[in-house]
């Protein structure tokens, strides 16, 4: 149990280091209350276990209504060298891709990755190994985004299995 509230912890420090803008969390809340078509969705943020493949600026919400937890979302602010984007993904309570938005682009290259034609390839996604031109398209001048798209969503998929399957794993708000 101790080890349990540490990891919490260690989590909750390295998730301080990380804040949406007024901005981004006004597109979050919009996007995911299109995802499940309803504006009285509850957003709550939800404890991953530090031991899993988690990156500082990682955020993971588990979304309810007055029924119970009706899916979850990941995403995390993107920035390196070549990439800063924000991809945001929207996951029923089967752990199947409900929908994928972009809540931020702040990029010229790569910004293909921005149509929907393209992002509704993740939909229905429920695990399991994704590549890059064979199980979803590759675009012209977007492989960086295009290959960090795929990584994000299965990494994502993989830590929220692993945090909604396990009895190890504290699931809090």
């Amino acid at each position: 149990m101790t080890h349990k509230i540490i990891a919490i912890i260690l989590l909750f420090s390295v998730l301080a280091d990380f804040h949406l803008t007024p901005r981004q969390q006004k597109r979050l809340e919009k996007s995911l209350n299109k995802a499940w078509h309803a504006s009285d969705i509850q957003i709550s943020p939800l404890c991953i276990d530090s031991t899993l493949e988690i990156q500082p600026d990682d955020l993971y919400y588990s979304i309810s209504n007055d029924e119970g937890i009706i899916g979850y979302a990941a995403g995390r602010k993107i920035t390196d060298q070549y990439l800063n984007y924000f991809p945001l993904f929207a996951f029923d309570s089967d752990l199947k891709v409900k929908e994928v938005f972009i809540i931020e682009m702040n990029t010229i290259k790569g910004a293909e990755i921005t149509a929907k034609s393209w992002l509704k390839q993740f939909k229905s996604y429920s695990g399991g190994q994704l590549k890059l031109g064979k199980d979803i398209d590759g675009i012209t001048g977007a492989t960086l985004s295009g290959l960090s798209m795929v990584r994000e969503v299965q990494r994502f998929w993989n830590n929220l299995d692993q945090t909604i399957n396990s009895t190890n794993i504290l699931v809090g708000q």
